[in-house]
């Protein structure tokens, strides 16, 4: 329903690939309900503000509010591409 009651121009943009909305949605369909659920009260514990970018060997890390580590792969890449966003 959040795809078709928000004007795309007017949700936030998310820090992750795949948004917090599709991510849902696929894991409700593959998983149930409950799953689903859980999927979006993980997405919504740590897509915050407050996270910082790290590069650790090569390779770019984003760490959440709530210490958790996303490896590049799963991030957004527009979070790489904001100079604001990297820990100095």
């Amino acid at each position: 329903m959040y795809w078709f009651l928000i004007p795309e121009s007017k949700r936030r943009k998310c820090i992750f690939k795949e948004s917090c909305s599709q991510i849902v949605y696929k894991t409700l369909i593959q998983k149930g309900v409950w799953k689903g659920i859980q999927a979006l009260k993980f997405r919504m514990k740590h897509c915050k503000p407050g996270y910082h970018v790290i590069n650790i060997d090569g390779e770019q890390l984003l760490i959440s509010i709530n210490n958790t580590v996303f490896k590049e792969k799963e991030i957004n890449k527009r979070v790489f591409e904001d100079d604001h966003f990297y820990e100095k």
